[in-house]
């Protein structure tokens, strides 16, 4: 737990190995809470090289911020700086040890931050060049860097930034789910009139998800809710939820990201993005706005950031409800008509029809609506 006044904090190449398990408050791989109040001007604290390897658990029903690194960021004053970490423990927050948690005491759980808050002027979060491999599982909010970004109206001195990150694990919230930023909760920045306030909002920006995103309240592929954020030039291949972000709040722009064609849910995706065909994902030029030259390369299944080229990344086929459905009433179709011959053939016809015809017909229905709605549900969870 840091509480910072008068300085800065520098963690260089710190490492969690211990399994956490916390009854109460906050907690982290390398922090706890980081609450900076710094009266420095610019980077008032810097987490670099940093990583965990243990899970981390709680059922606190009091502050369940909880993370790879950094459970919960505060800051009053400055930029916290986090970059060149990773996670690869199992992150789990539960909702309270009877279900009675509530507000900010619910679990807000991320790859490297739970919860970030951002009051004043000068607060940033630089948060960059890092990893997730560690499955994110939280009763309320879950995402694959990071968990909750707020930050507000007037924190527009110095840029707040998500970029350059990966996560490959997956991702599931009760509530809000992603890949990269589980929900935003910002606030529009304050601008004169007439003034394109695009350029001040907190940006998610050259991010790569290939970890599958659970499907909940509210789940998308990089963020879920998109409240006054700018998101560009992500591309995220989970092959369940696919799209983009789930819901947009305020005025936020995503723009120029990059997802599956095909999924479970046929929702309109938020912004203007590209849907790609799966065959397609090893193609240059499909991704006209990634600059392939600084930022991104073509890996063996997808395009991955340079800057974390030596990551294992796996990209598995969307789920395809239609031919999962297909295949199902293929089988029950083939299934009827062998017991039919059988019955036709052992016994005796009735006056008005066969009633054990009649039975297994109504069977065979009632079987391809519960497959139906057995595979949806499995999904759903």
């Amino acid at each position: 737990d840091i509480d910072d006044e008068n300085g800065t904090v520098v963690a260089v190449n710190c490492v969690n190995y211990g399994t956490l398990s916390p009854t109460l408050g906050n907690s982290g791989g390398v922090f706890g809470r980081l609450y900076v109040k710094s009266t420095v001007d610019g980077v008032a604290a810097t987490i670099e090289n940093c990583a965990n390897y243990a899970d981390v658990t709680s059922a606190s029903i009091d502050r369940n911020r909880l993370a790879g690194i950094v459970g919960y960021i505060r800051s009053e004053s400055g930029i916290i700086v986090i970059t060149g970490c990773r996670n690869e423990g199992a992150i789990t927050g539960l909702g309270g040890l009877n279900g009675e948690a509530e507000g900010s005491n619910r679990p807000y759980v991320g790859g490297m931050v739970g919860r970030i808050e951002l009051t004043a002027a000068t607060s940033a979060l630089q948060l960059t060049n890092c990893v997730n491999t560690g499955a994110i599982s939280s009763t309320y909010i879950g995402g694959g860097v990071a968990g909750l970004l707020t930050r507000g109206a007037a924190a527009i001195e110095n840029p707040t930034v998500v970029e350059n990150c990966l996560n490959t694990a997956v991702v599931d919230g009760d509530s809000y789910a992603a890949g990269i930023v589980g929900c935003s909760d910002c606030g529009a920045p304050e601008v004169a009139e007439g003034v394109d306030a695009t350029p001040l909002l907190p940006k998610i920006v050259n991010n790569l998800n290939t970890g599958k995103v659970e499907l909940g309240a509210c789940s998308g592929g990089v963020i879920s809710q998109a409240k006054n954020v700018y998101v560009a030039n992500c591309v995220t291949l989970e092959n369940n939820v696919c799209k983009v972000a789930a819901t947009s709040v305020g005025t936020p722009v995503v723009e120029n990201n990059y997802f599956l064609k095909g999924n479970l849910l046929d929702l309109n995706p938020i912004g203007t993005n590209t849907e790609m065909e799966f065959e397609k994902i090893t193609d240059a030029t499909v991704y006209t706005t990634l600059d392939f030259e600084n930022v991104w390369a073509m890996g063996e299944v997808c395009p991955v950031l340079k800057n974390l080229a030596s990551e294992t990344v796996t990209v598995s086929a969307p789920f395809d409800v239609n031919s999962v459905i297909n295949n199902v009433v293929k089988d029950v179709v083939e299934a009827t008509e062998t017991v039919s011959e059988v019955v036709t053939t052992n016994a005796p016809a009735t006056e008005g029809g066969s009633p054990v015809g009649i039975i297994i017909a109504v069977i065979a229905v009632v079987v391809v609506v519960a497959a139906v709605v057995i595979v949806i549900v499995k999904k759903k969870k």
